[in-house]
């Protein structure tokens, strides 16, 4: 930023050096995640290809959950820290969105596969009325690991909305901050003038005198 009395570029402070640091790290370990995320993505459609195992499913699906839900909270962070930067992060979300559709699209298709899949086969040879039993059991165990597995879901991404607000807590009291210290670094700069103009006056002032 240059300073309108002097013309110099003024010098970073340690906040504005911490945020582009800040920015570099949350950037790149937002790529990570979806790199990781595109990998588990790959191998779950392929297992909904070729499974019907639901516990197999159920368990590389809470894989990938983790790191979504990581992946969402990690990009909450990093608009915070856009906006502090440069005010925006509109542009970067836009682009993140256009990405993130594809991971929308495994959600669904596994929620789908899931009511698909959520009823066993029962073995032959079996009295009707115990296979009838059998079939409620399957069916109402297969419901209740569903919603398990729907609520774990839900508990993760409140968890993470509630560390994003508080991250987004922390990069308000560093706005805050940087905001001081560039009005402290203005009135510092406006007393140096201040001081150069008043010393100039009074040699000038000598000058008259003298002469």
């Amino acid at each position: 930023m240059a300073d309108g009395a002097t013309g110099e570029t003024r010098p970073r402070t340690h906040t504005e050096k911490g945020l582009e640091y800040h920015l570099d790290r949350k950037s790149k370990y937002r790529r990570g995640c979806e790199n990781k995320l595109v990998s588990l993505s790959e191998d779950i459609e392929e297992l909904l290809t070729t499974s019907t195992d639901v516990n197999e499913v159920k368990e590389l699906y809470k894989k990938w959950l983790k790191v979504y839900d990581e992946l969402l909270f990690t990009h909450e962070s990093l608009q915070g820290l856009l906006k502090l930067s440069t005010g925006s992060g509109e542009s970067d979300d836009k682009e993140f969105q256009d990405r993130n559709s594809r991971f929308h699209k495994v959600k669904d298709s596994v929620e789908q596969w899931f009511g698909k899949h959520s009823v066993q086969p029962t073995p032959k040879k079996i009295p009707s009325d115990v296979k009838s039993r059998l079939s409620s059991a399957s069916r109402t165990s297969s419901q209740i690991s569903l919603e398990k597995l729907k609520e774990s879901q839900r508990k993760a991404e409140l968890l993470a909305k509630a560390s994003a607000l508080d991250e987004q807590r922390k990069l308000e009291a560093a706005k805050l901050e940087l905001k001081m210290k560039e009005e402290e670094l203005k009135i510092k700069t406006e007393l140096q003038i201040s001081d150069a103009r008043s010393k100039l006056l009074e040699e000038l002032e000598k000058s008259e005198l003298s002469s």
